[in-house]
């Protein structure tokens, strides 16, 4: 039977709080976009008295989906996404008035979704745990319109039980990366001392042939905060994993066959010494253009609440790269928007443009209330001051940090707490569209040509946003052969030259992908 949603007396309270604290700091409208909740922002409200925002996709034509967990009945959390239309107001065609809700039927458990991807066909997939003592991770699947897809696992939903011996203990899955063969990544963590990641067939079940029964595994040998892990992709197929352990960001890398790469960093892991003492605070991160990592967190610099939104650079290798920032970090305290003094920031999700400019978002301390802030570095890790108010741009969030980001188009959109912002990027509104400004693409995938070909074709694509990009080459058996393109682009016509002077003749095919499209196409090598 249809759950029927209604706000409740703790949803009515903070709507009032919100708009007192509103009126009283004033919303800064020079960073925000106008046309998206005619104000820049909107708080929308949860089921439940508790809910949070965790991860968000945006789709081709603006809207976005947020994906995280919601309390619509008192002591228990299950799923929840939520389907923003690209102005700025609740889509309620999807799901139930908006809202899709997902329990796992688990009974006092509570069920913690962490992370979304689109599917190429428009499917939802969501990952997430249950928060018990046992060893269970949560996966399901949505329809487009929110609706549960019957044809995944049972009745749209998998509880798999993680029974390998080593696999023992408390589980996280927070962080979700589809391939382009359908086959998914979820990481997490188990036991509080182990990384572990996980590859999945299509249809939600273990990959046994993916490191040891399934699972990658790294015991980093201290007590990991059980919510911080971010995965990573390199452009050649291999895995990164960050996260937390008491006063230290690490990033562990595994090799495309599951197994730890022994040569990153110290014997598979590379320590950042960054993250305050503070507990439930998130590191990010995300790669540059030239492969080297960014890692996202918190500073402390001084007394226990005196902290900064921080970065710092790894080389492919896990080494420091000191040439980043101040010898490796970036060190640039938040500025209050109230007196214009220096304040307090945290930062707990980061975005990197397809010029390498870095963003780190997250939330920044006003006088005696915090709100959503954005602060901008250079490429090198140095303040951007040509970004909104020398280098900071902020709203009313109320309490309220930024946890996830995403590009939409040439603007930001910004998400936690069940509150949005879309920021402009000021003077910098054609970011990576300089040669693409007054034209219009659609995504479009063209016929190689020549083709059949011998040994060399060209393959034309075009692209309606700026965005990651990736562009792979598979054989016969649907396995991926050759990348050409994983990387961010701006929106506009691109031509590739591909040589597969080292391929033996047949039939392969190449896909093109985005954040939320594909398009594969079928061509002829003939020697």
């Amino acid at each position: 039977m249809p759950r029927t949603i209604k706000l409740n007396i703790h949803t009515i309270i903070y709507s009032i709080l919100l708009l007192t604290i509103s009126s009283a700091l004033g919303q800064n409208t020079n960073f925000l976009d106008l046309d998206f909740n005619s104000t820049g922002s909107g708080y929308f409200p949860p089921i439940g008295s508790r809910s949070e925002f965790y991860d968000q996709k945006i789709l081709e034509d603006g809207s976005i989906i947020i994906a995280g967990t919601t309390e619509p009945q008192t002591w228990n959390f299950d799923f929840v996404a939520l389907k923003i239309k690209p102005e700025g107001v609740i889509d309620s065609t999807f799901g139930e008035n908006g809202y899709a809700l997902v329990n796992f039927e688990t009974g006092d458990s509570d069920d913690r979704c962490r992370a979304i991807e689109m599917l190429p066909n428009g499917k939802i997939l969501l990952a997430g745990y249950l928060s018990s003592t046992s060893t269970q991770s949560l996966i399901t699947r949505l329809n487009a319109d929110g609706s549960a897809d019957t044809t995944f696992g049972d009745n749209g939903k998998i509880i798999l039980e993680h029974g390998w011996p080593p696999i023992t203990g408390f589980i996280t899955s927070n962080e979700l990366e589809i391939l382009a063969d359908g086959k998914f990544y979820i990481a997490g963590t188990n036991n509080s001392s182990n990384v572990m990641l996980n590859l999945y067939n299509e249809d939600g079940t273990l990959d046994t042939a993916f490191g040891s029964q399934g699972y990658g595994l790294i015991d980093v040998n201290e007590g990991i905060d059980e919510e911080e892990v971010q995965l990573v992709l390199q452009t050649d197929g291999r895995i990164i994993i960050v996260g937390r352990v008491d006063n230290k960001n690490f990033a562990v890398r595994f090799n495309t066959n599951g197994q730890i790469d022994s040569s990153y960093g110290q014997n598979g892991v590379a320590w950042v010494d960054m993250a305050y003492s503070a507990s439930g605070e998130l590191a990010s991160a995300a790669l540059q253009s030239n492969g080297k990592l960014i890692i996202a967190g918190t500073q402390e610099t001084g007394s226990f609440f005196t902290h900064q939104m921080a970065s710092a650079r790894l080389n492919i290798d896990g080494s420091l790269d000191t040439s980043y920032g101040n010898n490796g970090y970036h060190e640039v305290p938040v500025k209050s928007p109230k007196n214009a003094s220096w304040g307090a920031g945290e930062a707990h999700s980061i975005l990197i443009d397809e010029t390498d400019r870095i963003f780190l978002g997250g939330k920044m301390k006003n006088g005696n209330w915090w709100r959503f802030g954005i602060m901008s570095l250079s490429p090198d890790g140095h303040l951007d001051t040509t970004f909104a108010d020398n280098g900071f741009a902020y709203t009313n969030g109320s309490e309220k940090k930024i946890t996830s980001m995403r590009w939409d188009g040439t603007k930001i959109v910004a998400a936690g707490n069940f509150y949005v912002a879309r920021f402009l990027t000021q003077n910098t509104t054609a970011i990576g569209q300089e040669t693409h400004t007054n034209q219009i693409y659609s995504f479009n995938l063209e016929q190689n040509y020549p083709n059949p070909f011998n040994p060399e074709t060209t393959i034309n694509y075009q692209l309606s946003k700026p965005g990651k990009v990736s562009l792979n080459i598979y054989n016969v058996l649907g396995k991926k052969v050759k990348t050409i393109i994983n990387k961010h682009q701006k929106n506009g016509h691109y031509s590739v030259r591909f040589n597969a002077k080292d391929f033996p003749s047949g039939i392969y095919f190449y896909r093109l992908s985005t954040n939320d499209k594909s398009i594969s196409k079928r061509m002829l090598l003939l020697r």
